[in-house]
C-alpha cells in the first residue's frame, strides 16, 4: 500500500502468479489473456498456450509453459 491509503501503481504493485490460458494476439504481436475481465499481454505465447506468468498491472512473464498450444 502507498501513502494515505492508495494502491500502489502496477509497475510498483508485487507481482503476483496467475495461471492463464491465452486467448488471441494482440496488436503488438503478444498473447492475451484475460485475469478478472482484464488483458495481461505476454510476449513469446500462441492463441491455446496455458502458461504461469508472473503479472505486474497488464504485462506479464513467462514463468513456465504448462500446455503448448
Amino acid at each position: 500500500m502507498a501513502r494515505h491509503g492508495r494502491p500502489e501503481p502496477p509497475e510498483r504493485a508485487p507481482p503476483r502468479a496467475l495461471t492463464v490460458r491465452i486467448e488471441t494476439i494482440g496488436s503488438a504481436g503478444d498473447g492475451v489473456a484475460r485475469s478478472d475481465g482484464e488483458p495481461i499481454y505476454v510476449p513469446l505465447t500462441a492463441p491455446g498456450d496455458l502458461v504461469t506468468i508472473e503479472a505486474r498491472g497488464d504485462r506479464g512473464r513467462i514463468i513456465d509453459l504448462l500446455e503448448k498450444s
